[in-house]
Formats: C-alpha cells, sequence, structure tokens
C-alpha cells in the first residue's frame, strides 16, 4: 500500500469511534440535505394540479423544517470531529519526527540540512493536516453526497435523464487526473525550494555577525532574494494548476444543467416525468454542484498530502548506518577501551584513525593532545558513537559498545563539545539538562566548580538571566564554563571534555583543573586540549599525528622524550610568559 494512504490510514484506525461516529452522522446530514428537494418537487406538482391544500403544506412544512435542524445538526456535529483529526495527526507527526530526529546521529545531519529538517517537521505535517482535515471533511461529504443525491435522482425522478446530464463528466475527470500529477511534481519542487530557502535563513542568521564584518549584506540580500523568487515561481506554478480546476468545474456544471434542463423538458414534454421531477431534479443537480467543484481541491489537497508525507517519510526511514540492537545493560563504565581501532568517515578514502590503543579505568584521566586536525574530536567522537564503527570496535568494561543498550550508554556520559550548546533560556534552565531536579545548592555547587558562580552572582537576575539564543549574551570563556557547569552537574562516571577550556583564561583554566581533579577522583575524565596546560595533571596523555599515536606517557614521560608535546610545551610556555 501507498505510504501516504497507509499513513492515513493508520491514523483513522487510532480513532475508531470518532471515524464511525463520523460516517454515520454524516449519513444522516447527507440524506437530510438532499431530501427538501423532494418535498420541493411534490408541492410544484401539487400546484399544477391544483391539489395543494393549507394542511398538507403546513404538515410538509413541519417536516422541512425538522430535516433541515437535522442536517444542520448532524453536520456541525461530523464536521468537529472530522476536523480534530487536523490538530491531532500534526501533533502526532511533530512528536515522531521530534523523537526520530533526536536519535540520529551526524550522517543523518550531514544527509539532510538543518532548513531542510525544519521545512519537513513543519510544512509538510501542516500539509498532512490539511489531508486529515480539509481533506477528509471534503472527501466523505462530497463522496455521501454524490451518492445520496444520485440515488434520489435516479429513484424518484428519471435514470436516462440523470446519465444525460452527467455526461459531461468524464472530460473534467481527464483534466482533473492530468493536472493532478502536475501539481504533484510542481509542489515537489516548491517545497524543495522552500527547504533551500529555509536553510539560506539559518545560515544568514547564524553567520550574521561574519556577514556584516565583511560587509556582505548587499551581496547576502542579493542571493538569498534569488532563491526567494526561485520558491515564488515554483509556488505560483502550483496556484496556477491549482486555479484551472475551478472555473473548468463550473464549465462541466453549466453544460449539466443546459442538458438536464433541455432533456427534462423534453422528458416532460412526453409525459414522462412531471414538472415537480424537473424542478427536483435542478435542486438535486445543484447539490451535487459542492462535490464536483471539490474535486481539484480535493485532488490538489492529496497530491500535496502524497507529496509532503513522501518527504516525511524520508526522514523517518533515512538509515544513518549505526550499529543498533544492544541489549545488554551497562550500569557503571569501569574501563574504557580502543584496541587496534581505526575509523574513516563515510565518503572518504583514507581513514581519520589507524590503530588506536588506548584503555582507561577509574579514577584516571586521559588526556589527547596533537595539532588541529589529528583526530582528537574524532576519537571521542566515536566513543559517543557518532558514526558507524564498520567493524571496528570500542569497549565498555571489556563488552563492545553495541552490545549494550543504546541509552545506558549515554546515561553513563557527560559530554561538552567543542561548540557549546546552549538554549535561550535561564542559566537554571540550562542546568536542568544535566540534572532535571537539580537544587539551586546543587546548581550552585556545580558552578562553582567550574568556576562560574561568581559571574552569576554578578548578574541582576543571578540564575534566572536569559542566556539569549545559542548564549548570545554570555562571551565565549562563560559559555564554555557555563556548559562545563552542566556537564558536572550531570555528575556521571565518564566526563569528556572536548577542547572545553580554550576560551578561559590561564588562572581559570587552573582553578577548573584543581577542581575537577579534587572532586573527580573515582571518574574517568578524557580531555582533549590544544593547551597543554589542561591535560598535564593526566595519568596518560597520547599525542595524535594523522590519526595515529606517535607519543605517549605521563606529562613528566613525554617532556623526557623530547618530541612534539616537548617543543609544543615549550612555546606555550614562552607565550604565557609573554602575556
Amino acid at each position: 500500500m501507498n505510504i501516504f494512504f497507509k499513513r492515513i490510514f493508520n491514523f483513522i484506525k487510532q480513532h475508531p469511534v470518532r471515524y464511525i461516529g463520523s460516517l454515520i452522522l454524516m449519513m444522516v446530514s447527507s440524506v437530510a440535505v438532499i431530501y427538501p428537494a423532494r418535498i420541493i418537487g411534490q408541492v410544484v406538482d401539487q400546484i399544477i394540479k391544483g391539489t395543494l391544500t393549507a394542511e398538507w403544506l403546513i404538515g410538509h412544512l413541519v417536516v422541512l423544517v425538522g430535516v433541515i435542524a437535522v442536517a444542520y445538526a448532524a453536520e456541525s456535529a461530523w464536521t468537529y470531529m472530522i476536523f480534530i483529526g487536523y490538530y491531532e495527526i500534526q501533533q502526532e507527526l511533530r512528536v515522531k519526527l521530534l523523537r526520530n530526529n533526536l536519535r540520529k546521529k551526524i550522517p543523518f545531519y550531514a544527509h539532510f540540512r538543518t532548513g531542510d529538517i525544519i521545512t519537513r517537521s513543519s510544512e509538510d505535517v501542516s500539509t498532512m493536516g490539511e489531508v486529515m482535515g480539509f481533506g477528509t471533511y471534503a472527501t466523505l461529504n462530497s463522496s455521501f453526497m454524490l451518492i445520496v443525491t444520485l440515488s434520489m435522482m435516479i429513484t424518484t425522478v428519471s435514470l436516462p435523464l440523470t446519465i444525460a446530464a452527467l455526461i459531461p463528466m468524464p472530460i473534467l475527470s481527464y483534466f482533473v487526473y492530468k493536472w493532478g500529477y502536475e501539481v504533484e511534481e510542481e509542489y515537489s519542487k516548491a517545497q524543495a525550494a522552500v527547504s533551500e530557502l529555509n536553510n539560506e535563513v539559518l545560515e544568514m542568521i547564524d553567520g550574521n555577525y561574519v556577514v556584516r564584518a565583511y560587509g556582505q549584506e548587499e551581496a547576502m540580500i542579493g542571493a538569498f532574494r534569488e532563491k526567494t523568487e526561485v520558491a515564488m515561481k515554483k509556488n505560483i506554478r502550483v496556484g496556477e494548476l491549482d486555479s484551472r480546476f475551478m472555473p473548468l468545474a463550473e464549465f462541466i456544471a453549466m453544460l449539466s444543467f443546459i442538458i438536464g434542463i433541455s432533456y427534462g423538458g423534453y422528458l416532460v414534454s412526453q409525459g414522462v416525468i412531471q414538472v415537480g421531477d424537473v424542478i427536483a431534479f435542478q435542486v438535486y443537480m445543484s447539490s451535487i454542484m459542492w462535490p464536483i467543484f471539490l474535486l481539484g481541491d480535493i485532488l490538489s489537497t492529496y497530491k500535496r498530502g502524497k507529496v509532503a508525507s513522501s518527504r516525511i517519510q524520508e526522514l523517518e526511514v533515512y538509515d544513518d548506518g549505526l550499529e543498533r540492537g544492544g541489549q545488554s545493560t551497562l550500569r557503571r563504565i569501569e574501563s574504557i577501551e580502543f584496541k587496534q581501532f581505526s575509523f574513516t568517515y563515510p565518503g572518504e578514502e583514507y581513514p581519520m584513525l589507524k590503530e588506536i590503543d588506548v584503555k582507561i579505568g577509574e579514577g584516571e584521566t586521559l588526556g589527547i593532545v596533537g595539532k588541529t586536525g589529528s583526530g582528537k574530536t574524532t576519537l571521542l567522537m566515536q566513543l559517543l558513537h557518532q558514526f558507524p564503527y564498520n567493524g571496528q570496535h570500542i569497549s565498555i568494561n571489556g563488552v563492545p559498545v553495541v552490545e549494550y543498550r543504546e541509552n545506558d550508554v549515554a546515561h553513563q556520559i557527560a559530554y561538552v563539545p567543542q561548540e557549546h550548546i546552549l538554549f535561550s533560556r535561564s542559566i537554571r534552565e540550562n542546568m536542568y539538562f544535566g540534572k532535571a531536579n537539580a537544587t539551586d545548592d546543587e546548581i550552585w555547587a556545580a558552578l562553582k566548580l567550574a568556576a562560574f558562580d561568581k559571574d552569576v552572582r554578578r548578574m541582576p537576575e543571578g540564575l534566572d538571566t536569559i542566556v539569549g539564543e545559542k548564549g548570545v549574551s554570555l562571551s565565549g570563556g562563560q559559555k564554555q564554563r557555563l556548559s562545563i557547569a552542566r556537564a558536572l552537574l550531570r555528575n556521571r562516571e565518564c566526563l569528556i571534555l572536548d577542547d572545553a577550556l580554550s576560551a578561559v583564561d590561564a588562572k581559570t583554566e587552573r582553578e577548573i583543573i584543581e577542581h575537577l581533579q579534587a572532586e573527580r577522583k573515582e571518574g574517568i575524565n578524557l580531555i582533549a586540549s590544544h593547551r597543554l596546560s589542561a591535560i598535564r595533571h593526566a595519568n596518560e596523555i597520547i599525542v595524535l599525528s594523522e590519526g595515529r599515536i606517535i607519543e605517549r606517557g605521563t606529562h613528566e614521560e613525554l617532556l623526557d622524550q623530547k618530541g612534539w608535546y616537548y617543543e609544543q610545551y615549550n612555546i606555550q610556555e614562552l607565550e604565557e610568559e609573554f602575556e
């Protein structure tokens, strides 16, 4: 079954009572809406025959009012029930996509750009809402209205007249079918253009300072204007195709009316039907005009929905290639081991890490240094399983990481990345990401360990200070220290700092390192850094170059080797003397 219709049917199956109730009420309202046409035809016939009486008319008027009241109540109820689906499917899809997106690792985000993910998770989800709201409403309403109306036309008026009046309909069906595929194709292009536009907006916002610093405002505006024009033209094309349906439907409807009146008049002249039947037939024809007019909108809605469903499905099924499915329970981390570990980035020819052998146990700190591009961050990211292992293994407690439940491993690690991610909330709320139920005392203790407590106390709002989007109101060093404090509040057995002290001064760095040494005597610490002062206390330091370990040992042992570490240490010591 097409994934689009499967998604719709699965949603309907989740709410059977509502949709069964809607169908019943829809049938009642359809009959109630159409039935007055029969009464009108009878009134006309009574007038022509001269047999109309006040008693007969009043009786039928009472019935007519009652039928109209039933039609109003039934249609209001089922319309409300149907349009609940408009909001519910959006809520369900957004939560599902967020859960899916949070679970995926770096290959997923390398394939889908942020703006594209946002477009699919917002506009495409809204389109699915339109399908379950207006699309379902219009489809069911039109279908039942057509069935009931045609049944009344055939059984109460004339089968030949009904067939004759519907002769122009195949013309409408042909063009609706033909244009529908064009709508699907053009809407897919339009959504891709909108995704590209959103990507551009996000990049411009993120790079706002750089754009202004280099005086590229006009150039960026010009490039953005070109992309908006592309998106506009593609959406105009979709609108142009949509605009064809209604005029054609109106034209076909007029032809049907003309045929109905002409042939109906002929049948009256032949004594086959009554004048009242012709009047009722025209009322019936008016009733089926609504479904005919809606046909284009219905098809356009479903074609858009098919595109949206496909784009959403791409997010859901994209395989980031990571090994999952481990069932072993991890209660604590006692040791971490890289054994002859090599790694090549997807799509690359040469390995980034080559035959790494490292083992670290409880109460130990591993320092990772090396020049830019040597593989420090890559090594840490592979411990976090951000890329597929492709047969390579990292072991925790002697067991390959992939054999543990994914959440168990993540639960035991606190990670501070190079790019510090802060949320546009207060300092307290950002700290809650480390520990959701943390008390203020616990928060202040973690801030003190990160040497950030004094800064926060100087802020007018204290812990309630809003840091702004991505921590825009904080300096680089403050962002780093808040990120470190959040990780320390998490208080996990394994702490990973990926060049997390690069923006703080030497004095603050020493203070933080001293706190880490005092507070994390039993934990496992992995610290990657360009500044050797951040890792000189480590139990073991490894020096990476082009993905290989070229030196290893304690700080003193590496100085004795007089290699890269020794040279870099002398350079940094000299730089500190001149600061």
